[in-house]
Order: C-alpha cells, then sequence, then structure tokens
C-alpha cells in the first residue's frame, strides 16, 4: 500500500508530537512511529478484530519485539524497551486473525 494514499495523522505526547499513519477505514493493523521512546495509549476499538499482536519495531537496526497478544480495548498503553531522546521506535499492531508476519520480514 501507497503512504500516499494513507491519511497521516499528528498526535501529542506531552511535549513531544507523535506521527503516526494508519490505513484508512477498519483494517486489520496500525503502525504508530515515536521519534522519542515514551509510554503510548492507542484505542484498539478503531481496528477490526479481537485480539492483536504488538510488536517493537527499531528503525536503526530493522529488528522486531514481540510485546505480546493484547484483547480489543479502548485504552491499551505500550512502553517502548528503551524511553527518552535517541530512542526512536515503531509500534506495530496486527489483528491476530490476519496472520501477518513479524515486521521486517
Amino acid at each position: 500500500m501507497s503512504c500516499a494514499n494513507v491519511p497521516k495523522y499528528r498526535l501529542r505526547i506531552g511535549r513531544q508530537e507523535v506521527r503516526s499513519i494508519q490505513p484508512k477505514g477498519k483494517d486489520s493493523y496500525a503502525m504508530i512511529y515515536l521519534p522519542i521512546g515514551k509510554t503510548v495509549q492507542v484505542d484498539l476499538s478503531l481496528l477490526s478484530g479481537d485480539a492483536f499482536v504488538a510488536w517493537w519495531f527499531n528503525p536503526k537496526d530493522g529488528k522486531a519485539s514481540k510485546i505480546g497478544t493484547v484483547q480489543r480495548k479502548a485504552a491499551a498503553e505500550f512502553t517502548p524497551p528503551s524511553i527518552g531522546t535517541g530512542n526512536d521506535w515503531v509500534l506495530v499492531i496486527d489483528a491476530v486473525a490476519a496472520k501477518y508476519p513479524a515486521p521486517g520480514r
């Protein structure tokens, strides 16, 4: 899917801007870029599915770390493996039913 067709949203966590890209409509995945490692809350009800597999993807080395399975809820909280400036991460959330491979593969 081309990012040209995807709406871009700007969110804030404290004073830090969080940029995220999410496909239009009720889709089966979301990717949220965090330029600074901070805890983020995500409304999983915006995605289709009842259960999701969450991953932290490190854009510096291209490796993904599985967070685990999360049930659908309005305020799921995720904390990246490292916090603060210089620790950017991509939170990847996939519907279990979609059976997507790990990010970066």
